[in-house]
């Protein structure tokens, strides 16, 4: 996976500072966080800076190390692949920054967010831009390339609405973007294309990109992401240093989530499983997933969507060799919303053999729930998901959201 971000230039625009609709209640933005170790506050954002975040709470101030913090939630954010006439752009790092004015030049893709003004990534950081109709959404187009199975190789493929109906994809070179034509080299010559005609373009990866450290990711209300190299809060405004360069900021109502970065977490789904065993009442399975339910959706506990976890289905048994690296695993834990309230299983943890906690029920009747489970010392983990007291794997689709091991 290439980096993010390989060079970003920004530049302030007035919009940048004007509040969303929802903005924040009179004296202050209300927020909630997250600690590495499951540990919520929820208040009143006094300040954030680069070694600390202050909240006011109903106990009084509460100030919580950034090296301790896993993320900040202020709203649920907007998903901008459904809004109609929005363009798009995907980068290589699988965040989604809403656009508008979309060109392409020297190697660089430029274009403006309502939010941050005006953005230039260097080819190797876009995977592609979705350049939808007044009438479709980002995620139309999405769908109707996915069934022309374009496939990827070594070369861009732009994608092209037909005068006579369907689309049509070509691989080639990107050259160029203006306001009215895409200049694209097809067997070693140039093409120009009228952009109205294009849906999409997908920028093959290079390599190129450089590595540029980032601390986190902050997401907008309208869905767009983008990493940071420093975030710091005052006076109701964030002020925002994007990895690779450029400074901007935003007033305090724009801002859904922030995401920390910590060198003291991996994800489970980042790890490989030394072993699986898993089979269905009638010897028939659903696959485990990684960042997905068991049916292939987006994990989605009491509500809200988990971009990280596993999704299991009875009877699953996943097998990690761990060395004694960790000391707790952090993870909300319960049926997925999609078949609630079905589903009776049982999650249990296991360390070098032994359990390391009561085995939990889990059913589409209860709400999820938190568990934090201690791997001081533990070489082999096992995740373990059996049929309930049913014993019936019907809606068995058990999530582990947001499951993360700490050092």
């Amino acid at each position: 996976m290439r980096s993010l971000i390989a060079a970003i230039c920004l530049c302030l625009m007035p919009a940048s500072l004007v509040l969303a609709e929802i903005a924040a209640k009179p004296g202050g933005l209300e927020v909630r966080t997250e600690t590495l170790d499951a540990r919520i506050t929820s208040g009143r954002l006094v300040a954030l800076s680069e070694l600390d975040i202050t909240l006011k709470t109903k106990t009084g101030d509460a100030k919580i190390a950034l090296s301790d913090l896993a993320e900040m939630t202020v709203a649920e954010p907007a998903d901008p692949m459904t809004v109609v006439g929005r363009a798009v752009v995907l980068t290589s790092a699988g965040q989604y920054v809403t656009a508008a004015k979309v060109t392409a030049v020297d190697g660089k893709v430029n274009f403006t967010n309502s939010v941050l003004g005006k953005i230039t990534f260097a080819f190797p950081s876009v995977a592609a831009l979705y350049l939808p109709t007044s009438s479709q959404s980002a995620a139309d187009v999405a769908r109707k390339c996915l069934a022309l199975e374009l496939g990827r190789g070594d070369q861009d493929i732009v994608v092209v609405a037909r005068k006579t109906g369907g689309w049509l994809g070509v691989q080639g070179i990107l050259k160029s973007i203006d306001d009215k034509m895409l200049t694209f080299s097809w067997k070693g010559t140039d093409r120009k294309i009228s952009l109205a005609g294009v849906r999409a373009v997908f920028v093959a990866p290079t390599g190129d990109a450089k590595t540029e450290k980032f601390k986190g990711v902050v997401t907008l209300r309208d869905g767009s992401s983008v990493r940071f190299a420093s975030l710091t809060y005052g006076k109701s405004v964030f002020n925002i240093s994007l990895s690779g360069s450029g400074d901007t900021k935003t007033a305090a109502g724009n801002v859904a989530t922030v995401k920390f970065v910590s060198d003291r977490v991996v994800n489970l789904s980042d790890l490989t499983p030394h072993d699986v065993k898993q089979h269905g009442l009638l010897d028939t399975s659903m696959r485990w997933r990684t960042n997905s339910s068991v049916s292939g959706g987006a994990i989605t506990l009491g509500g809200r969507s988990y971009s990280t976890g596993l999704g299991l289905h009875s009877f699953c048994e996943l097998t990690y060799k761990l060395d004694a690296r960790f000391k707790s695993l952090i993870a909300v834990v319960g049926i997925d919303d999609v078949v609630r309230p079905g589903g009776d299983a049982i999650l249990t943890f296991l360390g070098d053999g032994k359990e390391l906690s009561t085995p939990l029920t889990v059913t589409g009747k209860e709400k999820p729930q938190s568990v934090r489970v201690g791997l001081t010392g533990v070489k082999t983990f096992v995740v373990r998901v059996d049929f309930g007291k049913d014993f019936l794997d019907v809606g068995d689709h058990v999530d582990l959201a947001g499951a993360r091991l700490i050092k």
